[in-house]
């Protein structure tokens, strides 16, 4: 839904897929794991999306048994249910508070990342974004003044048109600005939770050939902080692609030695003839 200056996404699995929710249709609880929870307040977080901001909401739940409560988008409770609900909440909140990032803004920035398009750059360009969309608001605000100062109805408690918000007006505009941390810790929060489906796809991946390579550029940035200094342990990134552009295999080398991947090469070997 799009109101004003405000998008706003509303999950409530409950009422939206009731069919795919657990017989009980409850969440389970992401402290104890006990069912015996209950749905309380409805309430909202903001998140990133290009050019603007979303405000997701979505139910509170208290568990009976530990006393605590917990949101419906938290991680654990979205690995409760149904993945068909889950896979497909496009939201991604990596801590228990502060803003999150849509799944879109994640991707967009993991396709620019071999461009050299870092998470500073990145935020930097997502914030200049949400600078001009203020302007734009800020714009079509005052050439709606204009038009009522020309033509004022007949009642009105003042004449004294109302000046807008500032950027970051909590009852106005209320901009957030994407920080370059919380842009890493999603990007890290999003791999975490996908890599299973992720690793099962990309091997299993079928084609009539494959093609095997090695990249020297995504690895420099695969690396530790170590006190003031950015350790980088690998040399080079082995993939191995089907005909039809799917990746196979993809494994950080610490060496050119090809002996290094022997063993992998047999397990994936193994998955495909049993795939």
């Amino acid at each position: 839904y799009h109101m004003t200056n405000h998008w706003i996404y509303i999950f409530d699995p409950m009422k939206q897929c009731r069919h795919l929710m657990p017989p009980d249709g409850k969440f389970a609880c992401i402290h104890c794991d006990s069912r015996d929870t209950i749905y309380k307040r409805f309430d909202w977080r903001p998140a990133h999306m290009i050019g603007s901001t979303v405000h997701v909401v979505h139910r509170r739940v208290r568990c009976k048994s530990c006393k605590k409560e917990f949101a419906t988008i938290h991680p654990k409770a979205l690995a409760s249910i149904n993945n068909r609900i889950s896979s497909s909440f496009p939201f991604v909140f990596p801590r228990t508070a502060g803003p999150g990032l849509h799944v879109m803004t994640l991707m967009l920035h993991v396709c620019l990342i071999p461009k050299g398009i870092q998470a500073g750059a990145f935020s930097s360009a997502i914030n200049s974004l949400q600078r001009i969309q203020y302007a734009i608001s800020h714009e079509s605000y005052l050439d709606a003044v204009l038009a009522w100062m020309k033509q004022p109805p007949v009642y009105v408690q003042s004449r004294i048109p109302t000046p807008y918000g500032a950027y970051r007006d909590h009852d106005g505009h209320l901009a957030i600005e994407l920080l370059p941390g919380t842009l890493n810790s999603g990007m890290g929060h999003f791999m975490e939770n996908y890599e299973p489906y992720m690793q099962n796809a990309f091997q299993l991946a079928s084609g009539k050939g494959a093609d095997a390579d090695d990249s020297h550029k995504l690895c420099k940035y695969i690396g530790l902080r170590v006190d003031k200094n950015f350790v980088n342990p690998f040399t080079a990134i082995y993939s191995v692609l089907s005909d039809k552009g799917l990746v196979n295999l993809s494994r950080p080398r610490f060496t050119k030695d090809s002996s290094e991947l022997d063993e992998t090469l047999k397990g994936w070997q193994q998955v495909r003839t049993n795939a």
